[in-house]
């Protein structure tokens, strides 16, 4: 395993894809999307991977 693998880094890379890829499909009026709840969403999902990239072990060995 990887001992430099960052969830925080992982779910908030998956978050951006996912809004890039709303946002395509809103330019290709694919999909609608209202910003008045994306932006909650984005934040929310933000504050997620902070709070699991500070509870993930980060390569330290449990004593």
């Amino acid at each position: 395993m990887n001992s430099h693998f960052s969830p925080g880094g992982a779910i908030s890379g998956i978050v951006f894809i996912v809004l890039g890829a709303l946002f395509f499909l809103d330019a290709t009026d694919v999909v609608e999307l209202q910003l008045d709840l994306l932006l909650p969403i984005a934040v929310i999902a933000l504050g997620l991977a902070v709070v699991l990239s500070a509870a993930w072990p980060r390569g330290r060995e449990a004593s």
